[in-house]
């Protein structure tokens, strides 16, 4: 079966295709577990975004959503942290920003990337579209000034880049924000994470064996997957391949600076929507679209590989979709 819906975003429309595989898994509508972990539907998320925001679109997908997200009231966005090295990536994410009426959301930046990455995009975005974004703060401290202000398992991450940053967040040392340092500062204020990366239950049936966001900094991969100190949602490459975005963007306004960067990176073509994927499931309302095989834990090999092991007291999860193809 294959299932189609729309998926509205400020006034622009998405039309999503998805293909889905049936397997045994966890909904987590009932089970109380995971009920007790993901946030309540009445509280609005508050979430941190860690992009790459330049190698492929999809990252431009997800943030519209968010935004979107926000303009429904469904979820108030934190601050946006950039994990690639793209000179022009800061400038573009503000863009979209003001865009959607928020350009006011902070922005932090890698100060140490280990990959940087042109763009089909970023530069366009950047120059042609209002922002007025100046000095860029390092996202480890700014991670610190935003997560040590916010009370207790509030915050939600949403990582759907590198984890370059993170591995930052977790190493830093207490500062004027916090006399905790990163691990504790996380396991205090962090709910849980969400980040698009892995493929599941194992990497060796990816097309490359291992997946691009986890590859490209597997370094930071093992860092942040081994030693993060809350429960941890992976939305694999699996689940995004088949889930089609961004065909009825040219039906947009000219000045929508998503249309613009879809129409750069694909000509006007559905791009595979890996990112939108987990930014959805962080933002909730989920029990009809996504079950989760799990507790166990997710293994990463020094390459960037992983594989999956089910474990009874595990802090890991990954997703899978509800529907089926049949």
């Amino acid at each position: 079966m294959v299932i189609l819906f729309l998926l509205c975003i400020a006034g622009s429309t998405y039309l999503i295709t998805r293909i889905q595989n049936n397997r045994n898994t966890i909904n987590p509508a009932t089970s109380p577990s995971i009920a007790n972990i993901l946030k309540d539907n009445q509280t609005v998320p508050q979430i941190i975004l860690d992009t790459d925001f330049a190698g492929d679109v999809d990252d431009v997908g997800a943030l519209a959503i968010l935004q979107a997200y926000a303009d429904n009231g469904q979820v108030d966005i934190l601050g946006v942290m950039i994990s690639s090295g793209n000179h022009y990536a800061p400038r573009a994410v503000d863009a979209i920003n003001t865009y959607y009426g928020r350009p006011d959301i902070p922005i932090g930046i890698t100060w140490s990337p280990s990959v940087s990455i042109q763009s089909r995009y970023t530069l366009d975005i950047a120059l042609d579209f209002p922002n007025d974004i100046d000095v860029i703060p390092n996202a480890i401290d700014l991670y610190r000034e935003i997560l040590a202000s916010k009370p207790d398992k509030s915050v939600i991450i949403v990582s759907v880049g590198f984890l370059t940053n993170l591995q930052g967040l977790l190493s830093s040392k207490p500062d004027e924000n916090s006399t905790l340092n990163g691990i504790d500062l996380v396991s205090a204020k962090v709910a849980y994470l969400v980040t698009m990366g892995g493929y599941y239950p194992n990497s060796k049936d990816h097309p490359d064996k291992k997946e691009y966001n986890f590859a490209l900094d597997p370094a930071a991969t093992n860092y942040v997957v081994t030693n993060w100190p809350t429960p941890i949602f992976f939305s694999g490459y699996e689940i995004g391949e088949d889930i089609i975005t961004g065909t009825s963007l040219d039906e947009t306004a000219p000045d929508n600076p998503v249309r613009v960067a879809y129409k750069l990176y694909t000509g006007g073509r559905g791009r595979s929507s890996w990112d939108l994927t987990a930014v959805h499931f962080a933002v909730g309302n989920n029990k009809n679209v996504w079950q989760l095989i799990g507790p166990g834990i997710n293994q990463t090999l020094p390459n960037g590989a992983n594989y999956w092991k089910e474990i009874a007291d595990g802090q890991h999860y990954y997703l899978r979709n509800v529907f089926s193809k049949s």
